[in-house]
């Protein structure tokens, strides 16, 4: 996690004493077949360095639509804010599932995200 990142969430947590909830989410291969298995590792050590710094965190892993898992897990977890760290789709992924954070934006969730 980047200091930027990580900061960003040391200040979030300590002004309004939040949680912070690390997802992924992996977006079926194809019909038929099960999702690539998540390396949780990374998610592991990204909420031991929020824990390190004070911050409350968990995380967990879907599988699904993105836009539609983000969003579910949102409600679910009754979260007032969604933070999303982007990554570079390949083209194919843009072409097959279009942007994930403008799918999140555009949807009315009635819930902010950033």
């Amino acid at each position: 996690m980047s200091p930027r990142v990580r900061d960003f969430f040391d200040q979030m947590t300590n002004a309004s004493d939040a949680s912070v909830i690390v997802a992924h989410v992996s977006p079926p291969r194809t019909t038929g077949t099960d999702a690539e298995p998540v390396d949780e590792r990374y998610l592991d050590d990204a909420v031991h360095e929020l824990h390190s710094c004070g911050s409350s965190a968990m995380h967990c892993v879907r599988t699904g639509d993105p836009v539609h898992e983000i969003i579910s897990l949102g409600r679910q977890l009754d979260v007032d804010l969604i933070v999303m760290y982007p990554r570079p789709p390949s083209c194919r992924d843009r072409r097959l599932h279009g942007s994930v954070t403008e799918g999140v934006l555009e949807a009315p969730t009635g819930l902010s995200s950033l």
